[in-house]
């Protein structure tokens, strides 16, 4: 069986190294070296919350927006759309399911969580799911790893920290598996903002509407994406996943 990945969305250790003088003296006292602490990051600036205003434009000409809210087996999701017809499906917990243009929906045994809210520069983090389709029951996995913070500059600006990550994707089934990696970079506002993808090639953002604001919009397109708006509560605190699925 072929294992065809779709667009799933989707420390090594740092040493250090201490140095101790020990005095030769007989009444001298060996210090110990103790540990540095890690450095973190919280992630709360960089995420964004899903309403309908949601949409970004890429570099390449591909796009994602809001789709519907919709019920499915009595449980309520939000959807994103791309370009090729793939929809994203997000419950109150996380990444919940996928529907490729033409096919079937495929609902995950549980969501694929958010990246906790602080993280450890260097240390790979791992999320993952599994569910049944067409036949075979597989796994999806996603390790993700903080990189560092660097300055990243897109068609609207340029956004210092943006913080670099590196993520590897996994789908298995049947003993046989198919990996993707990737990187990609988060500003505050925007969210992700650059990436390169598995193929090699790097975009990023040349405009969209996050969080009800316009990044590289014009006045006539954003006012026209804002009317779109709806206000329901099932949006508020609905965050999507810090990763390209």
């Amino acid at each position: 069986m072929q294992i065809k990945t779709t667009l799933f969305l989707l420390l090594g250790a740092s040493l250090f190294f201490v140095s101790c003088k020990k005095d030769d003296s007989p009444t001298s006292v060996q210090n110990h070296p103790t540990t540095p602490a890690p450095k973190t990051m919280t992630l709360n600036a960089y995420g964004w919350t899903l309403d309908s205003t949601y949409y970004k434009m890429w570099s390449d000409s591909s796009w994602e927006k809001f789709r519907q809210i919709t019920t499915v087996n009595g449980k309520t999701y939000v959807t994103t759309i791309n370009n090729t017809g793939d929809e994203y499906y997000y419950d109150v917990f996380g990444y919940a399911g996928y529907k490729a243009n033409a096919q079937s929906l495929v609902i995950f045994d549980k969501s694929v969580p958010p990246l906790p809210d602080t993280l450890v520069f260097g240390q790979q983090y791992s999320r993952g799911t599994t569910f049944f389709y067409q036949g075979y029951n597989y796994t999806m996995t996603y390790q993700q790893t903080l990189q560092d913070t660097v300055s990243v500059s897109v068609p609207f600006g340029i956004f210092n920290p943006c913080l670099w990550f590196k993520s590897i994707a996994t789908l298995s089934a049947s003993g046989q598996s198919s990996t993707s990696s990737e990187d990609f970079w988060l500003a505050q506002g925007p969210s992700d903002i650059k990436e390169t993808l598995n193929s090699g090639i790097t975009i990023v953002m040349v405009r969209g509407v996050v969080d009800g604001k316009g990044w590289g919009m014009s006045s006539s397109n954003q006012q026209f994406t804002l009317t779109k708006k709806q206000n329901t509560s099932f949006l508020n605190g609905l965050v999507k996943p810090l990763a390209r699925m």
